[in-house]
């Protein structure tokens, strides 16, 4: 039997509760890492940080995702809450120890993030970007090359009369593939906004 990879994520999260399985915490940091990542990449914080501040954050969820009560909480709105407020910790912390070192603070401050939602509202569309992504994944094999090569031109705002020249496809065609692959894609996009 085939191993589905995009096993259940409610599943591999209660999997990853479990500190004595090793492979359940490997997927879902494989799994979350990249969305991590994105978020700090645009909050656009001091990239020097970012694999210790991964680190403190993968950490963090290590530890309190055993209380983790998806009864409560969707698990996105958990995830980007822990998000936050580490991400709101480091910075307190590195701002203390910079004081501590008489250095100012100026330097690693983000102007940018104003406020504790404002960072929820960034974290909120890395997460569209970062299921949009998976989505695309999840979907590929479904289509052929030649039709996700129509969609990625499509995405791209290629003009369809363009897009006929560049395929030989006609416009109808087009529509259609674009119909069809957006419909799946949508679809794919609620089950992972369900599934976290």
């Amino acid at each position: 039997m085939v191993k589905d990879p995009y096993l259940t994520k409610q599943t591999l999260i209660q999997r990853a509760k479990n500190p004595d399985d090793q492979q359940a915490w490997e997927e879902f940091t494989a799994y979350y890492t990249s969305f991590i990542y994105m978020v700090l990449k645009r909050i656009s914080y001091n990239h020097q940080d970012h694999d210790d501040l991964a680190q403190e954050i993968l950490l963090k969820l290590w530890s309190k995702l055993k209380k983790y009560e998806p009864q409560k909480y969707k698990f996105r709105t958990w995830l980007s809450t822990v998000i936050r407020n580490t991400f709101l910790n480091f910075i307190d912390k590195k701002s203390r120890q910079q004081k501590r070192e008489e250095k100012a603070f100026s330097d690693t401050q983000n102007d940018d993030i104003e406020s504790s939602s404002q960072l929820m509202q960034i974290i909120q569309e890395e997460w569209e970007i970062f299921t949009i992504n998976l989505a695309m994944e999840r979907i590929r094999p479904h289509f052929s090359e030649s039709a996700l090569t129509v969609f990625e031109m499509i995405l791209e705002n290629t003009p369809t009369k363009e897009i006929a020249e560049k395929t030989s496809m006609s416009e109808n065609n087009i529509c259609k593939i674009k119909s069809r692959i957006k419909e799946r894609l949508q679809r794919e996009v609620r089950l992972i906004n369900h599934e976290a």
